[in-house]
């Protein structure tokens, strides 16, 4: 089936030279490992925007990991590389899609799928799409010690 949230798949020749990311997911902890070389006309003082979106597969975008702060010094960048970890991805059981999307300014110079995650179930119901980070405080009144009329 066709995953048009994917779209565009894009690499811009003028721009980036070659890429590679690995990614991978141990118990609830994702980590992506990343490349990118640049071609080799990209000036100097360049901004570029890195993101790692993750979709559901309905096209659902759950959230991105977004580095803002590649700023090229006066020497110009030839590449870059680096690792990106999510520590508790809090997903549900289901099968989601990792897009790597790299961007100079606002145009998009690279966007690739680099892998799908598989949230196997353990059993216990879920509902919603993730769970957050909550607390509850619960008094529970034992029938017996409940006062009586």
């Amino acid at each position: 089936s066709s995953r048009s949230f994917l779209e565009p798949l894009l690499i811009n020749k003028n721009k980036v030279g070659d890429w590679n990311a690995s990614l991978s997911m141990n118990g609830r902890n994702i980590s992506v490992d990343w490349s990118i070389k640049l071609a080799e006309s990209t000036k100097k003082n360049v901004h570029f925007r890195l993101g790692f979106p993750v979709f559901a597969g309905d096209g659902t975008m759950l959230f991105s990991c977004t580095n803002e702060d590649l700023v090229g010094t006066d020497g110009g960048i030839a590449g870059m590389s680096g690792s990106l970890e999510v520590p508790d991805h809090s997903l549900h059981p289901g099968v989601y899609y990792v897009v790597m999307a790299l961007f100079e300014g606002m145009e998009p110079i690279l966007r690739q799928l680099i892998g799908e995650l598989k949230v196997e179930s353990t059993g216990v119901p879920h509902f919603g799409v993730y769970d957050v980070e909550h607390r509850w405080a619960v008094q529970l009144l034992s029938s017996d010690t409940a006062m009586a009329d």
